[in-house]
C-alpha cells in the first residue's frame, strides 16, 4: 500500500479476497477497507473491497 500511495497517488485502492477468507477480511476491514461488491469465481466467491485515501 505504502508503495503504491507513495509512487501513484491514487485516490483510493481496490481489492478482491475470497468470501471464506475471514482472517484476512477482518484484517482489510481494520486497515480500513469495505465490501463494495462480490462476483463468483470458478465457485467461490469473491468480495471486492475498496479504501478512499
Amino acid at each position: 500500500m505504502e508503495f503504491a500511495i507513495k509512487h501513484y497517488a491514487p485516490r483510493q485502492l481496490r481489492l478482491s479476497v475470497a468470501a471464506f477468507n475471514k482472517r484476512a477480511i477482518r484484517l482489510y476491514e481494520k486497515m480500513g477497507f469495505q465490501e463494495v461488491g462480490s462476483f463468483l469465481s470458478k465457485e467461490t466467491v469473491f468480495w471486492v473491497m475498496n479504501v478512499e485515501l
